[in-house]
């Protein structure tokens, strides 16, 4: 082997293509068949609460806040649902006419005039 060979000609290289510009994304639908937008209403006059919320699957769903001006309706308690449970029973407390008050009777007399048997004096 010589000291040197001789080196084979190096082919020109081609020269770089330019590349074509990338196309923008084109814009998305606003409405997809997956998910439709359910646009949401001002105020009206008959909701003076806030928007319409969109109803879920479950229901309407309207998180209750402690700060919202239309407060939450109390539930109706199953044990009582006219008015709430009073501890002097359904009719609430016994209630003396103010000429009764005024005339010193106390509520055994005044129910003795009125219910047969009672006497004036338990």
């Amino acid at each position: 082997m010589g000291p040197c060979r001789p080196v084979a000609p190096v082919r020109p290289v081609a020269p770089v293509r330019p590349v074509a510009p990338v196309r923008p994304l084109s814009p998305l639908s606003p409405l997809s068949p997956l998910s439709p937008l359910i646009p949401v209403r001002p105020l009206s006059p008959w909701m003076p609460c806030g928007p319409v919320k969109p109803i879920s699957p479950w229901g309407p769903v309207e998180p209750v806040s402690p700060f919202s001006p239309c407060a939450p309706v109390a539930p109706v308690s199953p044990l009582s649902p006219l008015s709430p449970l009073s501890p002097f029973g359904p009719w609430g407390p016994t209630v003396t006419s103010m000429s009764a008050f005024c005339s010193g009777a106390d509520p055994v007399e005044t129910l003795s005039r009125y219910v047969p048997g009672v006497s004036r004096r338990l």
